[in-house]
């Protein structure tokens, strides 16, 4: 039986965090073994290819604010820095790790079981207000999956949402905790 879907998220979060804290061994390691499993997944390289901007936007980003040795000292304040650059490297590298998670996280979480569990997470902090949000968590998601479809991104800025396919009711499939889910949960923490 598998974990509840509250409790991956909640892994996955505690992974978000922790991996911050990680330097080149245990990134290493890390990523590995995340690619490892998350290579078997088909949605990855799709999620590497939509997230190729936000790694180099990182890359430029903190090659060009962060202080440091200039690359090219020739060029002056124009300059990367070797610093920003190997901290861009390190952030780009995170966010790798966190991207090949979420595509083990979301190829074993069908869609109304991810719902559930956000139900079930955001329920302690806005009470009756947390059904509220994961349905329209599950509309955005519909929504998104919608405008995924067009072919060419010039094409999904006139591109009109189709409303006959819109989803007229939204069941939430709540599964009870286990004992394995309080288990894990307090040994990844």
């Amino acid at each position: 039986m598998p974990l509840h879907p509250a409790t991956r998220i909640g892994i996955w979060l505690l992974l978000a965090i922790g991996v911050q804290g990680l330097h080149s061994a245990g990134l290493a390691a890390l990523s590995l073994l995340l690619l490892i499993v998350a290579c078997r997944f088909h949605g990855f390289p799709l999620l590497l290819k939509r997230a190729r901007w936000l790694f180099l936007s990182l890359l430029v980003i903190y090659a060009i604010a962060t202080l440091g040795e200039l690359l090219w000292p020739q060029v002056g304040a124009a300059s990367p820095t070797v610093e920003g650059l190997r901290e861009g490297a390190l952030q780009a590298w995170r966010l790798l790790c966190l991207l090949a998670a979420l595509a083990w996280f979301l190829a074993g979480t069908p869609r109304d079981a991810l719902i559930g569990g956000l139900y079930r997470m955001l329920h302690p902090f806005f009470g009756n207000h947390a059904g509220r949000i994961a349905v329209r968590m599950a509309l955005t998601l519909d929504y998104a999956e919608q405008a995924a479809g067009v072919e060419n991104w010039k094409n999904a800025f006139n591109a009109e949402f189709d409303t006959t396919d819109t989803v007229s009711t939204i069941s939430l499939r709540l599964e009870p905790f286990t004992w394995r889910d309080v288990v894990v949960l307090a040994g990844v923490a």
